[in-house]
C-alpha cells in the first residue's frame, strides 16, 4: 500500500472484519460478501456512502 495509507490489517480492524477478508475482497472475491461490510470497510477508509434506489416509470 502506499506510504501514509492504512495497511489490510488497520481497515480489517476499523471494519470490524478480518485481514484476510480484506485482502480477499482487493483481490476481486466477493463470494458471500455483505453489503454491510462493504460500506464499513469504505467508511473505515473514509468513504461516505450514499444508496439510491430510483423507482422505474412503466413503458407508455
Amino acid at each position: 500500500m502506499a506510504e501514509g495509507s492504512l495497511t489490510h490489517a488497520e481497515v480489517a480492524q476499523r471494519g470490524g472484519s478480518s485481514r484476510t477478508r480484506v485482502t480477499a475482497i482487493l483481490n476481486g472475491n466477493l463470494d458471500n460478501v455483505s453489503t454491510d461490510l462493504l460500506i464499513r470497510l469504505l467508511a473505515a477508509l473514509g468513504y461516505r456512502v450514499r444508496v439510491s434506489v430510483p423507482r422505474i416509470e412503466p413503458a407508455a
